[in-house]
């Protein structure tokens, strides 16, 4: 946390119109402190929030349910870490609700398989970094898609939603 505080307020002062990104855990707490740090208004500084599980939870429920995971739309909301939550009522798979889905679905979805797979999100970074040794940093917030490419058109960009963090208040 000390080298924390000693950066934030450098990077501030050497780039006083950027806009800072937090990716570091824990992305909430440290989001607010870098807008105390760096003495930005809140709209400057932008925290990864929960846009990484968010893009493991589709890719997991892709998995268990045997689509591409491009077909799979569902997010990870609320504070990074223990309290974040699945948005399972507007998960769905090709636009077609999870609930339908799993109707004419041959390998089921129990409430039990459910919170396996929302159990799954966690952890999976930890398996990446036990897999390669370390978290190398694939899903790129923001402008890119889950995929690491970024859109080549400024209306692909537009028509992307991330569940980032940010400081709607902050004394």
């Amino acid at each position: 946390m000390t080298v924390y505080k000693e950066i934030i307020p450098q990077v501030a002062r050497h780039n006083p119109q950027g806009i800072l990104l937090v990716i570091t855990n824990p992305v909430d707490v440290l989001t607010y402190l870098t807008v105390k740090l760096s003495g930005r208004p809140p709209s400057r500084v932008i925290g990864s929030g929960t846009v990484f599980d968010s893009a493991r939870f589709p890719y997991l429920l892709s998995q268990h349910c045997g689509v591409d995971p491009r077909n799979v739309h569902a997010y990870i909301i609320g504070e990074h870490g223990d309290s974040e939550v699945p948005v399972w009522s507007l998960a769905n798979i090709s636009s077609e609700h999870l609930e339908e889905y799993c109707l004419v679905c041959d390998r089921g979805c129990t409430r039990a398989e459910r919170e396996e797979i929302f159990q799954r999100v966690p952890r999976a970074g930890s398996e990446i970094i036990r897999a390669q040794g370390c978290y190398l940093l694939r899903h790129r917030p923001g402008g890119y898609d889950h995929y690491g490419k970024h859109p080549a058109q400024p209306e692909e960009r537009a028509a992307r939603l991330q569940p980032l963090t940010g400081t709607v208040w902050a004394p």
